[in-house]
């Protein structure tokens, strides 16, 4: 049984057993990644950029070396869920207040 996840709306199915059936990624190992800052269940493949997200563009997805670290503004010291402009990371709240992170999901569906 499969974990709900975001995919490409007009994706044809793949039969080569080596590759992911969701994100054709041969490295995607078939586990959800939920992004950090808008909550989208997808592939963990998904992030072959630098571990962001592949539906808000800027969040960060768990399980990539470029997801860990510290919001960049200056005493904030959270834990950094997405890249925003001008700071290399930054926590929920500034990016909330940068007014990034919402998703586009006019060309993906929920898979079950």
């Amino acid at each position: 049984m499969s974990q709900p996840r975001y995919i490409r709306r007009h994706q044809n199915p793949v039969f080569d057993k080596q590759q992911c059936p969701y994100c054709r990624s041969f490295v995607c190992d078939r586990q959800v990644a939920i992004c950090m800052m808008c909550g989208s269940p997808q592939c963990h493949g998904n992030g072959l950029g630098r571990g962001q997200c592949s539906l808000c563009y800027v969040g960060l997805l768990p399980g990539w070396s470029g997801s860990i670290g510290k919001c960049s503004y200056a005493r904030c010291g959270k834990p950094a869920v997405a890249r925003g402009r001008g700071h290399r990371m930054v926590c929920k709240s500034h990016a909330e207040h940068q007014g990034i992170g919402t998703p586009d999901l006019k060309d993906w569906v929920l898979v079950e």
